[in-house]
């Protein structure tokens, strides 16, 4: 479900955030600079979750076996 309730889904049915109004009025950027934005600092939170798991040796990923 998270997957499909996205910053991308609000933006593409017509919802803006204050956050890409605010600096697409200040400064310019479109609806697409902000998704673009969004998803790297996305992918940044995620490798750096990924890396904080590894320092303290636990699993971030784990492989279950088929059954």
């Amino acid at each position: 479900m998270s997957t499909k309730w996205n910053n991308e889904y609000f933006a593409k049915i017509g919802l803006v955030p204050a956050f890409q109004y605010y600096y697409g009025k200040q400064y310019g950027h479109t609806i697409e600079d902000y998704l673009e934005y969004m998803k790297e600092k996305q992918k940044k939170k995620h490798k750096e979750k990924v890396q904080r798991a590894k320092e303290q040796g636990k699993e971030y990923y784990h492989s279950y076996p088929c059954s």
